[in-house]
């Protein structure tokens, strides 16, 4: 029960960049260097050491977007999470996709792609292969057009080398990349998707974030009535925008939409789900000063570091032991 949950204040402030609001930001495959992509300016900022000194020491570089899609936001951004292409990374303005590579301090614009007609709402990096790359829009591509269908977010599966699910106003596909013209189709919540994620340690588990303030967990290998394994409900009755799976078992992380509308405590919600049918929110991140727009898990063998932006770009880490 979310009356249960325990409160834990998060740790330090990493860095802010008033001047660059809004930003979007990824952690690279090391752990050691944070992108916070905005309009018109790119920081990476080096964390390898965020718990000694004054956070406002840390070495950053920072650098005007080095393309002419200065007049859109940025939606999407990720690093390449293979190790040998660790210094690669992806970032969408409206219907583009551009791709960087960070070395020495300086960034460089290796290619564009500009397959969609539309704005990019979601992007994803195979885990399996670092030349994978998943963008979705009006229509899904994995370097070619799949279906045409609306789409909003998109996630490669982290077990499975060739499976990725997509999401669909209320509904969810599950799609084989070696015979993308047979998805599964799982009718998923009352209203929109707003996030999905697989699990790190159950390859046919799915989790949903929906605005019908509902997270749902799904066994694609099971048949259609009985897919629907388990969820969990909104602790401040809102609509959930995300909602991840955790790199150590039997947890998951989500963010209210109350809270990116400013009416929320600006707080992160940690649920036990050993029992899916029957979730329980176990830890409550807070002590945020705005709304956090999002959160990733930074590796670490000790500890279990959560690193997490708001929307004026400060970013905090917390951990647990």
């Amino acid at each position: 029960m979310a009356s249960n949950a325990v409160n834990f204040l998060i740790g330090n402030v990493l860095g802010e960049f008033k001047d660059s609001p809004r930003s979007v930001m990824t952690l690279d495959s090391t752990g050691d260097l944070v992108l916070l992509a905005s309009k018109h300016v790119l920081n990476i900022v080096n964390i390898s050491s965020p718990y000694v000194g004054d956070s406002s020491n840390l070495p950053y570089n920072s650098c005007k977007y080095p393309n002419k899609n200065v007049k859109w936001e940025v939606k999407a951004a990720q690093w390449n999470p293979h190790k040998t292409e660790s210094s690669v990374f992806v970032i969408t303005k409206n219907h583009v996709a551009d791709i960087f590579v960070h070395v020495n301090g300086k960034v460089k614009l290796l290619s564009t792609l500009q397959s969609h007609t539309r704005a990019i709402t979601d992007l994803d990096w195979s885990v399996h292969d670092s030349n994978l790359l998943l963008t979705c829009s009006s229509d899904v591509q994995l370097f070619e057009t799949l279906q045409s269908c609306s789409s909003s977010q998109v996630k490669w599966n982290k077990l499975e080398e060739h499976i990725f699910a997509t999401s669909h106003d209320r509904d969810i596909r599950i799609w084989d990349g070696r015979k993308t013209d047979r998805p599964i189709y799982i009718s998923g919540h009352l209203k929109k998707i707003h996030g999905l994620d697989w699990s790190t340690h159950n390859s046919k588990l799915l989790a949903s974030a929906s605005e019908d303030e509902t997270v749902k967990f799904w066994d694609y290998s099971k048949p259609a009535q009985y897919n629907n394994i388990g969820e969990l409900k909104s602790r401040t009755n809102s609509p959930i925008w995300k909602a991840r799976f955790t790199p150590f078992e039997n947890s998951l992380l989500t963010i209210d939409v109350s809270t990116l509308k400013g009416k929320g405590d600006n707080s992160l919600m940690l649920w036990d789900i050993e029992n899916l049918s029957s979730p329980e929110a176990k830890l409550t991140f807070v002590g945020y000063s705005d709304v956090v727009t999002e959160f990733q898990w930074r590796k670490s063998i000790i500890r279990k570091f959560l690193l997490s932006c708001n929307i004026m770009s400060k970013f905090n880490s917390a951990f647990i032991k």
